[in-house]
């Protein structure tokens, strides 16, 4: 089952990572996008990342020590993504937190930031308009 969508825009230097799916597990999302980003042919070091979270409701199998782990995992091939600034879109109060915390665990201030909608993180990113990067303009942007 695929979990998430990434589409990858070279003349933008950017990744667009959406959730698909409402309910899974921290690991499962993690590498669902991981290997999206990796095995496309587009990807290069550095690119600017959009994660959407907004269909997701439910993460499961995740507490303290698991987002520990998890944060650990990604710092170790982190070099290898070479990535570039992570905006984070979360439309629910416990996926910003869950976001924040994370970020906080991996150290990342400032490269990373979390955004309740599609605007804010376009702006932060320098994307002008939403549409042209796989947001649908019917819907507010938001």
């Amino acid at each position: 089952m695929e979990h998430c969508n990434v589409s990858i825009y070279p003349d933008k230097k950017l990744c667009v990572c959406i959730a698909l799916i409402d309910t899974v597990s921290a690991e499962e999302l993690l590498e669902c996008a991981i290997h999206a980003v990796r095995d496309n042919e587009h990807w290069r070091p550095g690119y600017d990342q959009i994660f959407d979270y907004r269909n997701l409701k439910n993460i499961t199998g995740l507490d303290y020590m698991k987002s520990w782990s998890i944060a650990e995992k990604v710092n170790a091939i982190d070099k290898g993504l070479g990535r570039g600034r992570n905006a984070h879109i979360c439309s629910t109060d416990m996926q910003y937190g869950m976001v924040r915390q994370w970020m906080c665990m991996r150290k990342n201030e400032g490269q990373a930031q979390v955004f309740r909608t599609v605007a804010e993180a376009c702006d932060w990113l320098g994307i002008e308009n939403p549409s042209e990067v796989g947001f649908l303009p019917d819907c507010g942007a938001d």
